[in-house]
């Protein structure tokens, strides 16, 4: 089993900030976040399966853009972080 972290907006969406999935990879997990709490992976992802422009996503501490996005394997044991890209100047 694997565990999402959400933030705070989307921890109060689905009653907590953490959630077990057992998925394959990042997609699978997202998915199953999804049946879980339908309308979080609209909130998270594109049509197109990817990380919104403005949310970051982490597993363990590695960028999923810098391994193989929605598509990088998950082990068994690994946190999955969804977070906000904080932007500005």
């Amino acid at each position: 089993m694997s565990t999402i972290r959400l933030p705070a907006p989307l921890a109060e969406l689905a009653g907590r900030s953490e959630i077990a999935v057992d998925a394959a990879n990042v997609l699978a997990a997202l998915r199953s976040l999804n049946a879980l709490h339908p309308g979080l992976f609209d909130r998270i992802c594109t049509e197109q399966n990817e990380p919104r422009k403005h949310v970051l996503i982490y597993v363990g501490d590695t960028d999923i853009r810098e391994l193989n996005g929605t598509r990088t394997e998950l082990k068994g044991h690994e946190t999955i972080y969804v977070l906000p890209s904080m932007t500005g100047g």
